[in-house]
């Protein structure tokens, strides 16, 4: 009896290790935290909220890009890839060979190429991490120095358009950013459509989306209704400020963050700012929100 519980252990064993495994090592069908403006809201989250203005919105979101599973996502738009636009928010710059991010099999470049590099540090998550990276490289082929690409290089080949605003993880927007990005938004031909990521799809793709609602929708739909309807379709719920247990982030980061959209609501239905003076002028009399030490 013993010893079928043991073994019965064992494979129960085996196979969560197999399946975790699977998972972690898997070519991605689809983009992390993907979503469209589009899409229906998940019913986990059980919001009777508005779509007034959300389906001619053309948007998605998304994390760090992959290039079939980008592909994929973007053909769900019914969007012309000469009419897609993607806005990534990332702060660091990503590198890309085989349409794979780097970090994804933890490649470097060396003056060989590219080379395998496995941290060396005895802890917990660095077996984790150099397990995963070992177990891809068994299952997919060694990348190419053929193609070596930026962001930006990948998108474009693809026929898509590209356009980076730069925010630090766990950041309000710099206004000078919303003042660019408005600019850009102004210059946009029609029938554009905007796809926006980050590293994981959350909390920049989710700020950004909301921002390029109000601007479209914000003189019509409140911001509480705004705010909900992006949380329903999967992005980060950005009137909840309280931190996950778990979580990096701080109270007053999160109060911040909400209260960044709150003042950019304000901009956006001032008959007296909106169009007329930029964001930077605009929120440097009336804002609420700032960084730590500003």
């Amino acid at each position: 009896m013993k010893r079928n519980r043991i073994f019965a252990a064992l494979v129960v064993l085996v196979t969560v290790v197999c399946a975790l495994t699977y998972t972690s090592v898997r070519e991605p069908t689809s983009l992390l935290n993907f979503r469209t403006s589009h899409s229906e809201f998940q019913k986990s989250k059980k919001l009777d909220v508005a779509r007034d203005g959300l389906d001619t919105l053309r948007i998605s979101g998304s994390g760090q890009l992959r290039e079939i599973a980008f592909v994929a996502g973007m053909k769900e738009t019914g969007a012309k890839p000469s009419d897609i636009y993607v806005i990534d928010l990332s702060g660091d710059a990503q590198l890309y060979t085989d349409g794979r991010p780097f970090g994804w099999f933890n490649w470097s470049i060396s003056e060989k190429g590219i080379e395998g590099v496995y941290s060396k540090r005895l802890t917990p998550s660095a077996f984790k991490e150099n397990y995963v990276c070992m177990m891809r490289r068994l299952f997919y082929p060694n990348p190419s120095t053929t193609r070596l690409e930026t962001e930006e290089q990948m998108v474009g080949r693809l026929g898509y358009h590209y356009q980076k605003f730069a925010v630090n993880r766990k950041h309000i927007y710099p206004p000078e950013t919303i003042d660019q990005f408005l600019h850009f938004v102004n210059e946009l031909p029609e029938g554009a459509w905007l796809h926006f990521h980050c590293y994981a799809g959350c909390s920049r793709t989710t700020s950004m989306m909301i921002i390029y609602d109000i601007i479209k929708n914000g003189d019509k739909v409140s911001l509480e209704a705004i705010m909900d309807r992006h949380w329903a379709l999967g992005g980060s719920n950005m009137k909840d400020t309280k931190p996950w247990f778990f979580g990096s982030w701080k109270t007053e980061l999160l109060q911040m963050r909400k209260a960044m959209l709150s003042d950019f609501y304000r901009y956006r239905n001032d008959p007296d700012a909106f169009g007329k003076i930029s964001w930077s002028e605009w929120i440097a009399k009336n804002g609420t929100a700032k960084e730590p030490g500003n």
